[in-house]
Formats: structure tokens, C-alpha cells, sequence
């Protein structure tokens, strides 16, 4: 689970190593992010509120994965959000090239979500929203 919320924009970030594309760079990547498996989601939720923690990148462990779902959703993405992203793409940058509106990728037409529940004993529905979802259902 990510939040997408770091603790201080202000404080800025620091670069503490690299893990280059490499044979062992999987082993790696386990030992970083497998430091912080949950198996409780309100304790989770609490670490990410924690001003001291601040948890924002961890794996949960459900205890039991009741359902996987598939819901059709719209086939055709937003005209105005569609417009909106075009518009954004022909703005100028003039420390990158204008991108090319094309370039938009088709809309899944299903929605992908797991239903579960953890050492908490709460039933909740979490959307999958990585991209491997959509490249299988493409595929």
C-alpha cells in the first residue's frame, strides 16, 4: 500500500543508495520493502496519521482474501477530462518537448478491486489500480 504522502516536502529528500538493474537487485528490493509487512489495516492506517511514523510505503497481508471483483465501468474516457489532459499536453515547457496528445492510452472498460479483511476482523474493498491489471485484461 502506498500513500502517495511524504512527510515534508520542505525537508527535502536524500538519496541513501541505489539499486541498479542488476541479478540481485529483486533480493534487494525484498529486504527494502518486506520491512514493513502488515497484517492489520487500522493499525496501518494509524502509522500513516502518526506524526512520529508516518508510514507511507508498506505491504498488507490480508487474512483472507474474500472475493476478487470485475466491474464494468464506462468504455470511452471523459470528454472533458480528455480535453483537459490535450490541452495540458500542448501547453510549452521549455525544459521538455511538447507531448504528443496521441499518445493517450485506450480506457480499461472494467474496474478490478479484492475484496478482504485483516487481523482487524473489518471486511473492506480495495481497488487494484497497478498497471499489470490492465496489461493482463489487454493481453
Amino acid at each position: 500500500m502506498e500513500s502517495y504522502k511524504p512527510k515534508s516536502l520542505e525537508e527535502g529528500f536524500t538519496k541513501i543508495g541505489e539499486i541498479k538493474a542488476d541479478g540481485d537487485s529483486w533480493t534487494k528490493r525484498r529486504e527494502i520493502v518486506l520491512k514493513n509487512v502488515h497484517t492489520n489495516v487500522t493499525t496501518l492506517i494509524a502509522e500513516a496519521k502518526n506524526d512520529e511514523k508516518y508510514t507511507s510505503l508498506a505491504v498488507l497481508k490480508p487474512k483472507q482474501i474474500l472475493d476478487f471483483k470485475i466491474e464494468s465501468v464506462e468504455r470511452e474516457w471523459d470528454k472533458k477530462k480528455l480535453e483537459k489532459v490535450k490541452a495540458n499536453a500542448q501547453q510549452l515547457d521549455m525544459f521538455r518537448e511538447p507531448e504528443n496528445p496521441s499518445k493517450i492510452v485506450n480506457k480499461l472498460p472494467y474496474k478490478f478491486s479484492y475484496k478482504f479483511n485483516s487481523d482487524d476482523g473489518v471486511e473492506r474493498t480495495l481497488m487494484i489500480e497497478e498497471w499489470e491489471i490492465g496489461a493482463l485484461y489487454l493481453e
